[in-house]
């Protein structure tokens, strides 16, 4: 029970207790002021043309019938303080109820709590993953654009803008550095001003640990999962989805057992069923 609620009824029972304590006294000086009167009228013989038996008679009624009231009181008051007390209790088993109803949500909350941290954690690495895919990508395109730009602008076959590519004048393979010292001379101005040689040899450079293959890597690499999605992108046609799917059977089907192409479309779509019916998002 909150305090607060506790020392309300604390307080209106000390009230409550304070007035019967009142009323009690009241009644003993009442019944004291009667005795006193019943025994003057004895003493001082009849009143009314009554004998003191028949005043003390009266009187004793008198006594009765309101002490048959104050029994009447005491028993609607035992009444009301029993039903007091059902409602106590009946409060008291909402309140156990309620507890228990919130230990079992508080337990529930911390369970789906915990599910998501999961959740969330997958999909953070997750997108990790395809974020750093998707940057490696972004710079082969930029590289690339570039130096689609500078075979536009200059004149010069986009063959002849690779390491080992086949000079026009000497017909002689190119170094890195030949091909940059050989672009920077046709450079205007403006355009050097950006172009400097690391930015060149960064355009031109496909070795081992550059930007360039490691776009390659990433346009040439997907997990299943990725392959899965691409497949069943709702912005292709069925025919299109459909025949995704034999292409994937047909350049899986070594690393799954060496399974046969029918045995893999079949497998893949028993695959997508099984998705659906329990209503499967990726994280």
């Amino acid at each position: 029970m909150p305090k607060p609620y506790a020392f309300h009824t604390l307080l209106n029972e000390s009230k409550e207790n304070l007035a019967q304590l009142e009323e009690s006294q009241a009644q003993t000086s009442s019944k004291s002021a009667r005795r006193e009167k019943i025994a003057g009228l004895v003493a001082g013989g009849s009143v009314e043309n009554k004998s003191p038996g028949e005043i003390m008679r009266q009187e004793m009624d008198d006594l009765r019938r309101e002490f048959m009231g104050e029994i009447n009181g005491l028993k609607a008051s035992r009444t009301e303080q029993d039903e007091r007390i059902k409602d106590l209790e009946a409060s008291s088993a909402e309140l156990w109820a309620s507890n228990a109803e919130l230990s079992s949500s508080n337990s529930e909350l911390r369970a789906s709590n915990t599910q998501l941290s999961t959740s969330i954690k997958g999909m953070s690495t997750t997108l990790q993953h395809h974020s750093t895919m998707l940057h490696a990508l972004h710079r082969r395109v930029l590289l690339d654009d570039a130096r689609v730009l500078l075979s536009d602008t200059y004149g010069i076959p986009v063959n002849e803008l690779r390491p080992g590519g086949q000079g026009v004048s000497s017909g002689k393979p190119k170094t890195l550095q030949q091909l940059v010292m050989d672009v920077r001379s046709k450079l205007r101005q403006d355009d050097a001003h950006w172009l400097h040689d690391d930015a060149l040899k960064m355009i031109f450079d496909s070795s081992l640990g550059t930007l360039r293959p490691g776009g390659d890597a990433a346009a040439h690499c997907a997990s299943k999962e990725d392959l899965r999605l691409a497949i069943n992108d709702p912005g292709l046609t069925v025919s299109q989805t459909a025949t995704l799917k034999n292409i994937c059977a047909f350049t899986h089907k070594w690393h799954s057992g060496h399974l046969d192409t029918s045995t893999m479309i079949e497998l893949m779509y028993l695959l997508d069923y099984i998705l659906v019916v329990f209503n499967y998002e990726p994280v």
